[in-house]
């Protein structure tokens, strides 16, 4: 048997086989694609009535419309098909023998997207394919592979231009890497390159080989670039100054960084890190207490999203988006926050009124929590499906061993009240079974006493004659067995002809005679009427 691979061959199947001509062939795929039910139940009939007259079986020509149908809701026509199956094939090869180059191309495609950046960072981890910060002597306009991973665009950067970036490479390209901010900052066009750029640049982490730490590079700026302009002065007036020569011999200037009283810390460069890039990169704010969360013993999102039952956990998250709303039962503020954790993975956690009251100054956007989350079965129209519910949390910053008793607290109550209503639900669905099981019985006794009783209640047959039998016959039966009806009597219709039983009617239960004796007297002027038996 062939298998279907345009939607072509759906015309051709229904021509070929029930006598469609093509611009019925079009109307059975379109009905086909867009599930039209009504339609396709006109389809069907005519299909197999055509399929039937080129003496094809007509359980054969069903499976065969099935075939169809299913095929139809996804097949494409030719055109697309071939395509999109090209498509698939290169991409598919591209990822198997060059997937540091298709990765980066795909980065590159969606720079703009940076829901789609971080999916994709998360699936270079998975394939061993790091990805780098930007760095100003290897990043370009676009996603690059390199032996060491795939570099961050310098147009991937929030804030940093195409002008720029083309700016920095041709500079790179004419006169070789960038030795030093300095460097940059007196090599570079400062026209199509200015200082809110290179900070820009500096908080990407695109000069973090330079050593400095990021604060001190930005503190450096207006001197800087202060020196390259009065430099670039002289050297258009012929002045050539004694700090010139030296910098053409050992680059003197700015070699070593300032003092600052304080510094960004880790996490708050993280935090600007994601601001720019959309994503964090070179590091996540939970890796800084990566020894506390192994203490903890916490799950991962991913790693609680592949448990497929009920169950409790404990979890560090980071919230990345609080949606306050109102409950519309007890106009009471609860919200609902999208968090996150260091694996990437994502998802909706909503805070009940009586946590937000109590927790509400943990609960903002870039707050790293501890939390005790269960994951619940929510009944919904669909039916039941697993959803997360917080049960606890805690600034990540202040625990200590109270909270870590708090914790393990609100995690033992959340267990015994999963416990509790999986039991209550346990018993719940006995209860029913057993009612069911009872409802069943009851319901056979019913049927029993109702045989019984049928069994028992008088019966009656009247005889008709079947070669004198017309319509108006009945009708006046009809009329004689309602004009009595609601009495004890049972009744049945014999149709005989010459002396044999030919069939037999049962008259409805509803319809019962109380006086057997009148309605025979009643009957007796039928032609057809033969007589009244009792059963």
């Amino acid at each position: 048997s062939g298998a279907m691979v345009y939607q072509a061959q759906v015309m051709q199947i229904a021509s070929k086989l029930a006598n469609y001509s093509l611009g019925e062939g079009d109307v059975l795929r379109r009905a086909m694609g867009k599930k039209d039910m009504k339609e396709m139940t006109k389809q069907r009939e005519k299909f197999l009535a055509g399929c039937i007259k080129n003496a094809i079986a007509e359980d054969v020509a069903g499976r065969i419309f099935d075939k169809m149908e299913k095929f139809a809701e996804y097949g494409f026509n030719k055109s697309h098909a071939a395509a999109y199956g090209y498509l698939t094939y290169v991409t598919a090869y591209l990822k198997a023998h060059y997937p540091g180059e298709w990765l980066a191309a795909l980065m590159t495609c969606d720079r703009d997207d940076t829901a789609k950046l971080a999916k994709f960072t998360f699936e270079g981890k998975q394939m061993g394919i790091p990805i780098l910060p930007p760095n100003i002597n290897e990043s370009y306009a676009h996603f690059a592979s390199t032996s060491s991973g795939i570099r961050f665009a310098m147009s991937g950067i929030k804030g940093v231009g195409a002008n720029v970036v083309e700016a920095i490479v041709e500079e790179r390209a004419a006169r070789g890497p960038f030795k030093s901010l300095y460097d940059f900052v007196k090599r570079i066009d400062s026209k199509r390159v200015g200082k809110k750029a290179v900070e820009l640049l500096i908080d990407s982490g695109s000069f973090d080989h330079i050593g400095w730490h990021r604060d001190e590079m930005k503190a450096s700026l207006d001197a800087m670039f202060d020196e390259a302009m009065r430099a670039q002065k002289d050297k258009a007036s012929g002045v050539l100054s004694l700090f010139q020569k030296l910098e053409e011999n050992d680059t003197a200037l700015f070699s070593k960084p300032p003092k600052l009283a304080k510094l960004a810390t880790k996490e708050e460069q993280f935090f600007r890190e994601k601001e720019l890039l959309g994503i964090f990169l070179s590091g996540h704010p939970l890796d800084l207490y990566k020894p506390l969360i192994k203490r903890l013993g916490t799950s991962t999102l991913a790693q609680i999203e592949e448990i497929e039952k009920e169950g409790v956990f404990r979890t560090t998250l980071l919230i990345e988006e609080v949606s306050p709303r109102v409950s519309s039962k007890t106009q009471k503020k609860f919200v609902i926050l999208m968090v996150s954790d260091a694996s990437g993975t994502k998802c909706e956690l909503p805070i009940w009124p009586e946590l937000y009251e109590e927790k509400q100054l943990c609960i903002v956007e870039n707050k790293l929590i501890l939390a005790v989350v269960s994951k619940e079965t929510k009944m919904g129209k669909s039916g039941g499906e697993l959803s997360l519910q917080c049960k606890w949390l805690c600034d990540v910053k202040q625990i200590d061993e109270n909270a870590v008793q708090a914790c393990d607290i609100a995690y033992d109550k959340a267990k015994f009240q999963i416990a509790r209503a999986q039991g209550f639900q346990k018993a719940k669905d006995a209860k029913k079974q057993g009612d069911k099981q009872m409802s069943e019985k009851e319901k056979g006794k019913e049927k029993e006493k109702a045989k019984e009783k049928v069994q028992l209640q008088p019966k009656i047959s009247i005889l008709l004659d079947l070669e004198k039998l017309k319509a108006s016959h009945i009708l006046k039966l009809q009329n004689e067995i309602q004009s009595q009806a609601r009495g004890e009597h049972l009744i049945e219709i014999a149709f005989f002809e010459k002396e044999e039983k030919r069939a037999i009617l049962f008259v409805d239960r509803k319809w019962t005679v109380s006086n057997v004796q009148t309605l025979e007297m009643a009957l007796r002027d039928i032609p057809s009427f033969i007589e009244v038996k009792n059963i």
